[in-house]
Order: C-alpha cells, then structure tokens, then sequence
C-alpha cells in the first residue's frame, strides 16, 4: 500500500446507499477508482463473480449493513450485520490465498452504538473505552467488528474499523428524517431549552476520513472515533436541521422540573434517551494518529 496515498483501487459495498453515494463521489474527486459492489450485480452472491470484480482492488469498505429496521429481528441483524461481514473477510482472505486479488486492507463502518447509547456530563467515549452495546444493532456491529478482527488477524490482512454517530444530512432517515417531519407540521415544539451535548458528523467529513483510513499506513489495525468536533443540544440540531433546510421552527421552553421527570423515563424510552441524554465522542486519538480534522463543522447556532 503506498505511503503517500497515491491511487488505489477501492471496492465498496452499500454504494448506492446515502453515505456509498458520497464516498463514491469522494473517492473519485481524490484520484482513485471505485469499484461498487452489491447482489444486483451478483458480485456479493457469488465467489466467483467477486473474485472478479475485486482482482485489481487494493482496499475493501464495508458500509453494507442492516440498520435501524423496527420491523427487523435479532436474526436479521445478526444476517446482515455479523454473517455478511464473515462472508466478505472470508471471500477477501480466499481469494488472496488462491491468488485471484490482493486486497491488502478491509475497512469496516461500524457504528458508536456498539460502545453504548449515551454518556456522563464531561466523559465523551474514547476509542479504548469498554463497549457496552444496547440494542441489536450495536450488539451485531460489534460483533461484526469481532469477526472482522479475527480473520483479517489470522490471513494477515490490515484490517480499520471507523465508529461514526449519528451521520448528519438533510436528506438523512431515522431520527433526523422524523424531526425534519415534525419541523413541516408547522407546530411549537416542546425542546427550546434541552441542554444535552450529543456528537454527530457531516457525510462530508465521514467520508473524507473513511477515504483517509482506506490508504493511511498508520490507519492499519485501528480503531477510529469520528465528530465534527462540536456536539450539539437537541434544540440547537433542531435549529441546524430547520436553517439548513430552509425552513422556520418554532421552540418552546420546557421547565427544568419537567425536563427532569421526562428524562426520569430516559431508561423506558430510547426516543427520551436521545433528545435529553448525552453523547459525547472524543476523536483526539483520531486526529493525532491520522492527522486529520473535521473540515465541515456545525453552523453557530
């Protein structure tokens, strides 16, 4: 792998996906050659198909992955997550014994969930800190991230792993995409003075880092955090969400006295547990390992 990060040739799975889309773009602007891999074009079905749709990549990203489905089981998550990423490290590491691709690094996209779903007042999690994940997606993505470790580990294939927070767009699902609908009924909302700090990143600045890792010498065997460097409250992403959407937004202030028996069910409801807890994620290892800084950082609010 060249030091200088010269171009490479980097396959992806999850490329027609919001973040794939980005980073596709990305890596192209950058100077190397994407290859996109998915069961439609049956290269992620067939060993054969994918031997020869990766026999010139250098790198493998991973991005594919079973998200936040209400409808999905533990077993699909365990399927998509921890089953698919086996089979991908295992078809990289088979097809560079047999001698069909030489794919020297896989960088798996992992998730903060698998470290837990908040943290306490001026302790952001660290890339060292213990995991403790809560739900079936952070509990498949970490084993995911176990498996991945185990046989790139064992065919002496580098192996990067990159657990970003909630990723930031307009055009984002989940909650973002609910508080977005919220924001188009036109009615006060009840979060005009919630004062938790919660970290998320810009696609921009995921992608930049996730074309970084794919190629940085010092990436290999590492666990990377990613911010924008600047956690907000829910009500200041509230206002992020309505300006950067051209859109008006009215908030209402909540008595501290009900904030605190509202956030006395936090342990009840994940939906509490995100509007008024905290998530706070430290990149300093990040930063100096990598030398790199988030470029696109959240609006002063």
């Amino acid at each position: 792998m060249n030091p200088n990060r010269q171009a490479n040739v980097i396959a992806i799975t999850g490329a027609s996906g919001l973040i794939g889309g980005v980073l596709v773009t990305q890596l192209k602007n950058t100077g190397h050659e994407a290859v996109e891999l998915s069961r439609n074009n049956c290269t992620l079905d067939n060993f054969n198909s994918f031997t020869e749709a990766v026999k010139n990549v250098d790198v493998f990203v991973h991005l594919a992955a079973v998200t936040h489905n209400p409808n999905a089981t533990y077993q699909d998550y365990y399927e998509g997550n921890v089953e698919f990423t086996e089979k991908i490290c295992t078809w990289v590491t088979e097809a560079k014994n047999k001698n069909l691709a030489d794919i020297k690094r896989v960088l798996l996209i992992s998730s903060i969930k698998v470290m837990g779903e908040s943290t306490l007042p001026d302790q952001p999690f660290v890339h060292t800190s213990t995991c403790n994940p809560e739900d079936n997606y952070g509990k498949t993505k970490l084993l995911a991230e176990q498996k991945l470790k185990s046989i790139c580990n064992e065919a002496g294939t580098e192996w990067c792993i990159i657990r970003p927070p909630l990723v930031y767009t307009p055009n984002a699902k989940g909650n973002l995409q609910l508080i977005s609908k919220v924001i188009d009924w036109h009615l006060p909302l009840p979060l005009g003075n919630i004062q938790n700090r919660r970290d998320l990143v810009d696609i921009k600045n995921l992608v930049e880092l996730i074309s970084i890792c794919s190629t940085h010498p010092a990436a290999s065997s590492q666990i990377f955090l990613v911010s924008d460097g600047k956690p907000l409250s829910t009500s200041e992403l509230v206002k992020k969400i309505a300006t950067d959407t051209n859109r008006k937004v009215r908030l209402i202030r909540i008595p501290k006295f009900m904030q605190a028996w509202i956030k006395s069910y936090s342990h009840k409801s994940s939906l509490i547990q995100r509007l008024f807890g905290n998530l706070e994620v430290d990149i300093t290892h990040t930063s100096k390992t990598l030398n790199w800084h988030p470029n696109t950082k959240p609006n002063d609010l």
